[in-house]
């Protein structure tokens, strides 16, 4: 199991739910993703990742969205992208209503 935590400024709470989830989940993967928190919150961030966290960062805050894309790509790899190792799955002839393919066309 993998849980991810988006983080922006966040304050000494973000170690103590590490260490229940770490209680509660011991063998849980935990990554946390530094929305740019910037310098002043490197203690926070350093504790977190003394536990054992995965930590993640980027130098200017993005969002919530942009945080929880980002960790699910670094740990389930890049999203399937149209056209990319996907089939498109190709209707029969007889589906496709013109009446050369078996279809029934228009009457």
């Amino acid at each position: 199991m993998i849980i991810l935590i988006p983080a922006y400024e966040p304050d000494q709470q973000l170690p103590a739910l590490v260490r229940s989830i770490r209680d509660a989940e011991p063998w849980a993967t935990v990554v946390v993703v530094d929305d740019g928190s910037g310098p002043a919150y490197r203690d926070v961030f350093d504790g977190v990742r003394a536990l054992g966290c995965h930590l993640i960062g980027y130098t200017r805050n993005r969002g919530k969205g942009f945080a929880l894309k980002t960790g699910f790509w670094l740990h389930r790899g890049p999203p399937a992208r149209p056209g990319r190792g996907l089939r498109r799955q190709r209707r029969p002839a007889h589906h496709r209503g013109h009446p050369s393919r078996g279809g029934r066309g228009q009457e």
